[in-house]
Formats: C-alpha cells, sequence, structure tokens
C-alpha cells in the first residue's frame, strides 16, 4: 500500500463525515464493474454439483422461494432441544428441508419444532418493525430445568436461521450457474433473493445470540440489544463480526453484467439492494467500536470486498486502520497471537491472509484522500505494508506436533482436522514440526528424529495473566508439559472443548504438572504479569536439548520457587527420551501429576510400590465437588474443584529416593505406549485412577462419560514443604531402551543416571539453588559441574558427548568426568570448559527489519566470536523476555546483537521509563536494561579428554 499525506484533516476525534458519504458513491457503485470473476474463488463446487444442489429451488415458484425469506430476523443459531439438552446445550443439532421451511427436527431424539405439544411455543416477545409488529414465538423452560441460563428456546428463528443459510448458499450457486451457462432463469432467481432480503432487512430484529445465556431482542430502531455489548448484538448472523454477507457480495458482483436488471427495476432495484442490504450491513458493524477481538478480522474482509464493489473507499480505508492497530497491538513481539492459542493464532493469521488478498492491488479512485488521515491506496500490497505478517505465518507454521497438528497447549483443538495454507499438503505440514522457542507466547518445543513418529515434547511456560491481565483462551496451568512420540500424545494437554467438562479441562488438574495446596493456581485471582513468568534457559546440541523456565508466583503468597526443565537426551527417535526436573518451595501439598493418551484407550500400571483400592478422593479435604451438567458450567467446589474427576483410584507408598515406574500402553497396541521414572526427595504417596478422556467424546456431552484416560499423581503433604520431583519418560518402541535409571542428589544439585544397555550410560547434571557446582563420584569417574546444566554421554565406557550451560553466576562453565587412572590412561574421561555466558546492559534499541532479523540491540564492547543464540533481557520491574539471536555483528567498541523477534520496547530516557509496544501495552519505571546471552558448549568441539 502507498499512503500519500494530504493536509485536509477532521482533528482528532472519529470525524462526523466518515460515515455519512454513503450516498455520494451510490450511483457509481451500481456501474462500478464486477470485482472478481468466479473463477477467483477456487472452492467453487463442480458444475454439475450446483446443479444437483439447485434442483429444488428451481422446482418452485418464485413466490414460494420468496416466502421462504426471513421477514423477522436474521435467525437464530443457539437453539437448544429440550428433549435432549444433554447433547449440545444450547447448541442443538437440527435437519431442516427446504419443503418444509418453517420446521426443525432434532437429530438425535427426533422431536420436531415449532407446534410441539410436549415443548409449546405460543408465548411471544413484540419487537416494534417498519411495517407493523415482530412477534417472536418461544418456548420457556420449566423452573426446574437446570439449563434456565437460557430459558427461552426460539424454535422459529433457528428455522429462520437455516432458511437465511440455505437461501445464500443457492443465490450464490444459482449466480455462479448463470456465470457458468448464461442460464437467465438461474440469473433472475438470484437476483430476486437479493431484493427480497433487501426489503425486509431494514426491519430485521437486532438480537443478542450468545450460548447459554439469556436471548434479548431491539427493533431496528436501536442497534444495540439489551444487555449485549456492540459486537454480541446481531442482525443477520450471531455475531456482528459476520453480519457482512460475503456470499450474497459475490452474487452481486458475479451479477453486475447482468442484462435482466431492466426487467426486475433496473438501477433502481440494484439502489435498493445496495442501499437497503448491503450499506445497511457495513454502516452498522462499521459504526460499532472496534475491540479487535480474535474475529473482527472477518468483519475487515467482507468490508473491504463490499468497499470494492460498490466504491466506497471510505470503508476500505477504516478497515486498514483496524488492521494496522490490531497488527501492531494484538501479536506478541515474537509475532505470535496474544491469546497464547495456536488455534486462535490460526484463526487470526488465516483472516489477515484473507484480508490481504482482499485488499490486493486496490487502488483509490483518482483524486481520493481519505477524510479521516489523508491517506491513499495505489496498487494496495498487504504484506509489503505489513511486513510482519509472514512473521506471524512462520512461526504459527512451526507450532506443530510431528503429525502436523497443532501443540495443543491452551484452547487449542486437537482433531483429525489439520490446518494448512494453500499448497501445503499434509506431508509439508508434518516436516514444520522442530526444536524451536517461542519467547512471547511462552512455548518451547523439542525434537529428536525425522518422521511422524519423532520424539517430541514441549514446556508451555505461558504467563497465567492474572485477573488485571487475563488471558482469554489460556488455562489455568503453569509449566505443564507434554509428550508426542509413536504418532500420538502419550503425556497429553487435552486442549480445547465445549463440553460441560470445559472447566476441567483448563484446570490445573488436566495438565502434566505440579498442582499445589490442591487448587488452582493464580490465574484470575490476582493481579500477576509477565514479571511472574520467566524463561531461563534454551539451548539445543546435537543429541542434547534443554529448556527451563519458573514461575515464583503460580500460587502467590504460598510458592517461592515454581520451576521446571526439560532436558531431551538423543537424536534418534528410538534413543530419545526426556528428563524432566521440577522444583516447589512453599505450600502443605504437592501433587506431581501425569495424564495418559486422551485419544486411544491405554493400560498403566506402576512397578516400585504395592497399590490397594482407594475409596476417598484426592479433594482437599472438606472441598466440595458436584459433577457438571452444562457446557461452561463453573465446577461447583471452585478453585478446588479440580482433583474431584479423578475416578477408581488406588493409593500407595513409595520412598521417593527409591522412585517409582508408571507405565501405559495402548490396549489395540501394545508394543506402544509411554513409560516414567519418577522420583521424589523423600516419603510420598501414589495414587492410580482415570481422569476424563474427553477428546473421544467428539464433543457429544451424552458421551464425555464414556472415556477416560490413565492418571498418575505422586503427592507429598508436610508443612512449608518443598519439593524436587524428577522423571525420566521414555517412549515403548516394542521394548524399553533404557536399563535402569537413579537419581543421585548431591550438596548443590541432583544428577539422573541413565542406564541405556551394553556399557552406555548417560548422565545429566543439573544445580540448585545458589551454589551454582557440584561433585559426585560415579562408576565411570568423578562428575563435575559448573554452571546450571551439564549432560555427559558414554559408549562402550568412553565418552563420546558432552554438553554443558552456565548462568549469570557461572558464566565460564564447566563439566568433566575424571575416570581412574586406567581410564585416564585409555583415555575415557572428558573435560568441556568455555563461556557460556555473557551479561551487560543495552545501550540502545533499534527495531528495523532486514529480512532475516526484526530487531537490533547494541552493548558496548566488542563480542568475542562465539555464537550465543539466546538472548534474555531483564527489566527494571524483574520481568524477562527472550530472544533468539540471529546473528551478532562487531566493531571495535560496539557489537549488535540482531533477533529474530521484534524488541517490543523502547527505552525512554527523558521519560525514565520503558514503553512496551506490542501486547501487553504499557510502561514501566526505569531504563536500565540488562542483558545475558547464553550458549551451550558441546563436546569435543569445545573440550578434551
Amino acid at each position: 500500500m502507498v499512503f500519500c499525506k494530504s493536509r485536509k484533516m477532521f482533528g482528532a476525534g472519529r470525524p462526523a463525515g466518515i460515515f455519512f458519504c454513503g450516498f455520494v458513491f451510490l450511483m457509481a457503485s451500481t456501474v462500478l464493474g464486477r470485482m472478481f470473476p468466479p473463477e477467483h474463488y477456487p472452492w467453487t463446487p463442480a458444475l454439475d454439483q450446483m446443479k444437483e444442489k439447485t434442483r429444488y429451488i428451481l422446482s418452485i415458484s418464485e413466490a414460494e422461494m420468496l416466502a421462504m425469506v426471513p421477514h423477522e430476523s436474521g435467525g437464530m443459531l443457539w437453539t437448544a432441544c429440550p428433549q435432549c439438552p444433554q447433547v449440545k446445550m444450547d447448541g442443538g443439532d437440527f435437519d431442516w428441508e427446504p419443503k418444509t421451511p418453517g420446521r426443525i427436527k432434532c437429530r438425535h431424539c427426533g422431536e420436531v419444532y415449532p407446534h410441539n405439544a410436549k415443548y409449546p411455543d405460543e408465548k411471544f416477545i413484540e419487537i416494534e418493525a417498519p411495517q407493523g409488529m415482530h412477534r417472536l414465538y418461544y418456548y420457556e423452560r420449566p423452573e426446574n430445568d437446570r439449563q434456565r441460563k437460557s430459558p427461552r428456546i426460539f424454535f422459529r428463528m433457528r428455522a429462520q436461521w437455516e432458511a437465511r443459510e440455505y437461501l445464500e448458499n443457492q443465490a450464490m450457486m444459482l449466480a455462479e450457474l448463470w456465470w457458468k451457462t448464461k442460464d437467465e432463469v438461474c440469473a433472475r432467481r438470484a437476483a430476486l433473493i437479493l431484493l427480497e432480503f433487501a426489503r425486509w432487512y431494514p426491519g430485521y430484529v437486532f438480537k443478542y445470540d450468545i450460548r447459554c445465556e439469556p436471548k434479548t431482542f431491539s427493533s431496528y430502531k436501536n442497534s444495540r440489544a439489551p444487555g449485549a455489548g456492540p459486537w454480541y448484538t446481531s442482525r443477520w448472523k450471531w455475531l456482528s463480526f459476520d453480519d457482512v454477507s460475503a456470499k450474497l457480495l459475490r452474487v452481486y458482483d458475479i451479477l453486475d453484467g447482468w442484462e435482466g436488471w431492466n426487467q426486475l427495476g433496473g438501477e433502481k432495484a440494484r439502489e435498493r439492494i445496495v442501499r437497503d442490504f448491503f450499506a445497511a450491513q457495513v454502516d452498522i458493524a462499521i459504526k460499532c467500536e472496534p475491540t479487535y477481538y480474535n474475529l473482527e478480522p472477518a468483519l475487515w474482509r467482507d468490508a473491504i470486498y463490499a468497499g470494492r464493489l460498490l466504491n466506497r473507499p471510505d470503508w476500505i480505508h477504516e478497515m486498514a486502520r483496524r488492521v494496522k492497530h490490531y497488527m501492531a497491538n494484538y501479536f506478541l513481539y515474537d509475532c505470535c497471537w496474544w491469546e497464547a492459542s495456536p488455534s486462535y493464532g490460526f484463526q487470526n493469521v488465516n483472516s489477515l491472509g484473507m484480508v490481504g488478498r482482499q485488499i490486493k492491488g486496490y487502488s483509490d479512485p483518482q483524486g481520493y484522500t481519505d477524510a479521516r488521515d489523508g491517506t491513499r491506496f495505489d496498487n494496495a500490497d498487504f504484506e509489503k505494508d505489513h511486513p510482519f505478517y509472514r512473521q506471524f505465518l512462520d512461526g504459527l507454521n512451526h507450532c506443530r506436533f510431528p503429525d502436523g497438528r497443532f501443540v495443543t497447549v491452551n484452547d487449542t483443538w486437537r482433531n483429525n482436522y489439520i490446518p494448512k495454507w494453500e499448497g501445503m499438503t499434509d506431508a509439508d505440514t508434518r516436516k514444520q514440526a522442530q526444536t524451536r522457542l517461542w519467547p512471547a507466547m511462552g512455548l518451547a518445543t523439542l525434537k529428536s528424529g525425522d518422521d511422524e513418529n519423532a520424539f517430541f515434547s514441549y514446556l508451555n511456560f505461558t504467563f497465567n495473566g492474572g485477573r488485571a491481565r487475563r488471558i482469554w483462551h489460556k488455562h489455568w496451568d503453569n509449566l505443564s508439559m507434554g509428550l508426542h512420540a509413536c504418532g500420538a500424545e502419550l503425556l497429553p494437554d487435552i486442549g480445547y472443548t465445549h463440553t460441560k467438562y470445559r472447566r476441567y479441562a483448563i484446570s490445573v488438574a488436566a495438565h502434566n504438572t505440579v498442582m499445589v495446596d490442591g487448587r488452582e493456581s493464580d490465574y484470575g485471582q490476582a493481579a500477576a504479569s509477565y514479571v511472574d513468568t520467566r524463561l531461563g534457559d534454551f539451548a539445543a546440541g546435537k543429541g542434547f536439548k534443554v529448556v527451563s523456565a519458573e514461575n515464583p508466583a503460580a500460587y502467590p503468597g504460598v510458592t517461592s520457587v515454581y520451576r521446571r526443565t526439560l532436558a531431551q537426551a538423543g537424536e534418534k527417535e528410538d534413543e530419545a527420551y526426556l528428563i524432566d526436573v521440577f522444583e516447589i518451595k512453599g505450600g502443605k501439598r504437592h501433587d506431581y501429576l501425569l495424564h495418559g493418551c486422551v485419544d486411544e484407550e491405554m493400560v498403566a500400571g506402576v512397578r516400585g510400590a504395592e497399590l490397594k483400592p482407594y475409596e476417598g478422593t484426592l479433594l482437599n479435604e472438606g472441598a466440595k465437588f458436584v459433577r457438571p451438567t452444562a457446557d461452561e458450567e463453573d465446577m461447583a467446589g471452585g478453585m478446588e474443584s479440580g482433583p474431584g474427576f479423578f475416578g477408581k483410584l488406588q493409593e500407595g507408598i513409595v520412598a521417593g529416593e527409591k522412585g517409582i515406574v508408571w507405565e501405559t500402553r495402548f490396549k489395540n497396541r501394545p508394543d506402544a505406549g509411554v513409560r516414567s521414572h519418577v522420583f521424589c526427595d523423600g516419603a510420598a504417596k501414589v495414587y492410580l485412577g482415570e481422569a476424563p478422556g474427553i477428546r473421544r467424546a467428539n464433543e457429544d456431552n451424552t458421551k464425555v462419560d464414556d472415556f477416560q484416560a490413565p492418571l498418575f499423581c505422586l503427592r507429598r503433604d508436610g508443612a512449608d514443604l518443598s519439593s524436587t520431583y524428577v522423571a525420566v519418560h521414555e517412549a515403548w518402541r516394542g521394548k524399553t531402551h533404557l536399563q535402569g535409571v537413579r537419581v543421585l542428589r548431591v550438596e548443590g544439585g541432583v544428577v539422573v543416571a541413565v542406564d541405556r544397555g551394553g556399557e552406555r550410560r548417560d548422565y545429566f547434571a543439573m544445580t540448585l539453588g545458589p551454589a551454582g557446582a557440584l561433585s559426585l563420584k560415579t562408576g565411570d569417574g568423578e562428575l563435575s559441574l559448573r554452571g546450571r546444566h551439564g549432560f555427559v554421554r558414554l559408549e562402550g565406557g568412553r565418552v563420546c558427548a558432552a554438553h554443558v550451560l552456565g548462568d549469570e553466576k557461572q558464566p565460564q562453565a564447566e563439566i568433566r568426568l575424571v575416570p581412574g587412572i586406567w581410564g585416564r590412561l585409555m583415555r575415557r574421561g572428558c573435560q568441556l570448559a568455555g563461556q557460556s555466558a555473557k551479561t551487560g546492559a543495552i545501550r540502545l534499541v533499534s527495531d528495523k527489519s532486514d529480512g532475516t532479523s526484526l530487531g537490533c540491540f547494541e552493548v558496548d564492547g566488542k563480542m568475542p566470536a562465539p555464537d550465543f543464540p539466546l538472548l534474555l533481557l531483564t527489566f527494571p520491574d524483574r520481568s524477562v523476555r527472550g530472544y533468539n539471536v540471529d546473528r551478532i555483528e562487531a566493531d571495535a567498541s560496539v557489537s549488535r546483537i540482531y533477533v529474530k523477534e521484534r524488541p517490543g520496547f523502547q527505552i525512554d530516557e527523558g521519560k525514565k521509563q520503558i514503553s512496551f509496544a506490542c501486547h501487553p501495552i504499557q510502561t514501566i519505571g526505569g531504563t536500565q536494561v540488562n542483558y545475558k546471552l547464553a550458549r551451550m558448549l558441546n563436546w569435543p568441539d569445545n573440550g578434551r579428554r
């Protein structure tokens, strides 16, 4: 897009004239000419399919066809079947036939509505209309009906919804048929449908049609339904974002050159369609103040289409302003959508792509400049004007499991649909999964192997938001993890559901994490912020990868340490395993939770404890639990209800230092599954049981209780607890490839010793607390670590690989394995040392993009030669942001660190503050920003024997 400034401005507020110019362009709009030919839409059905689908509407009279057009409203989507409310609360499944357009039939129970003797809809609401009064008939649920959150059911309006949807689709196919066959009957009928909607639309009621909420209405004189915000008031569909009919715009577009308009009133007929239908739809939607909700791009796309088709550049400019604000303020600095859900990210990036395609190549009329901001468009190019869009697309495209589906963190759908962009195949999507860090979204993925059976884990450290900064579609967990191997999610996050167990699916109890004091975390309870979610490490070498993060305020006033580290060993999928270290300080109960696969039936068992049936629950003493019966229903026990969903419990006692092995296998393929070796520092109780396996119910409330998934809980109780859980997760691939796992606790840290059989051993060392160093005698020699994480791998008793990471206190990291005299003579040991971290202060921030990087930080001094792939910035409020380093350039006195993310902030020395430009938009006091550059040292590259 090319913007040319004009001196003509309307001032700071919204100009009063921005919407008054509708009729200025009206006459031109009717003769503008076709915008897109039907070939522009690759999803158009085949000719024979369209002929078959339009057979009925062409067989009836024009009067019968037009009688289907609703007179009162665009209809109501959220309509329940009172006979079987448990199936889909307030969202019943109905069949509708054009032969009986005023009737709907429940697909589950067969009940027919309206005029049902058991469920009479004789009561009505009267709403003023230009032609008189509209009567909206409804059935009212009895007082004892638990679904009375939405007490009135409008069967007839649901039939109107189906009729409107049907006629939109039929008109579109009729227009397409005329384009391809020049059948005048098809064109005439499509045009008649447009005219009939234009006749009745001005009197349509405005409605509040939200799931499980009371339905309210207002007349054509008031565009706001009682109790509803502007975007929840609809006239055409159920949200105003979708209230501009792109399908009927397309019909009008295709029929632009049709000569039969003269028989229907000529230009007056077309003016009526534009004025009373399309312009009315767009103007109503535009007059609503933008909220930048995740569905809003659909409106921008359709309004731009309408603007181009009807010669309304004012609409196009208004939408372009909203797009610009949206992309600048509602994506995180790593170009992820702010709601931290890949599903919602896909929805937004995909919608923005459609906006881009809609505006591509557009030029304003000659001499036109926008009345509000003085800009104009000449050969608009969305991607050129919004260079971050490609980064949005790329970042989301790699947020996938090895099978091509999105990583199911937070409200992400897990189903058989693999989201992909035009030109991509399923094989393409499977290739996108990789080891990667999304530092602002709060997600790190670790991958070993190349195909759909790769060993793939993730750490979800999305900040929880708190009440002051609530993150929609974020679950209540903190530092949860997941594992995908053997082509399935072995340790899953349920993801998104709209069943009656929605509240369970978002609870801490439903995730692979640690629940403290048997209750939900801080989500929605206090004014938490980014300050309390901090990335610690992220590094990847050949055969070893590690990520760590912390959130000490996950349970405010309770926990002072809440930190998790995942270290993945092995380059190939059949040798990989995952080390999981979870540190918690504070609270009186710690529950380490693991969940088995929710997509297939599994069997589970343990080794290391004798289990007995447990008649109690895992709820806190005195906590209440009532199983939900309705969608979105809050759990009766509030913040302590999550464990109430666990059933068929068995209990055992385990000595933490000896550990316990939890094993799950698929019932129908017992050669695949997961084995978890779990240890804790002290006595604990282990519980096995079942948890809801919601996914297999396919969103059917009548089936969610039919499917269960294995549950594992290692519980510690005590006053002011301090726990360090250590687990090693390995995937079953016909047989185990780990012969034994030991956890050795030493002063200053912990060492995990893994026996891979045949003189093959691994040692993972990790320091805990302030010491920053540890030492331990092993059967292979003395192992010592200076730094944060270290790893040594032996093949045939000889070191073949080693890795070490330092931290701020130990920037010169080192790991050594010193064998006895014979081992030293055989050169079996190793010493790996060097600079693993560099620290200092940021002196300058630049958001200049150069294609491979999106920003740059300038620091004093010439940077040393080694590459540092991770940059961590600490701000005056203690918040931490991570960046993936693209490259470092240095001269004699200054180094410039180029990063793959947008910096997302500026330092204002004059105001003594830092301003954040990406979501969340905020300012903090102070100007000192400290950095840490981190890298992992790898042996033999950086070490010696």
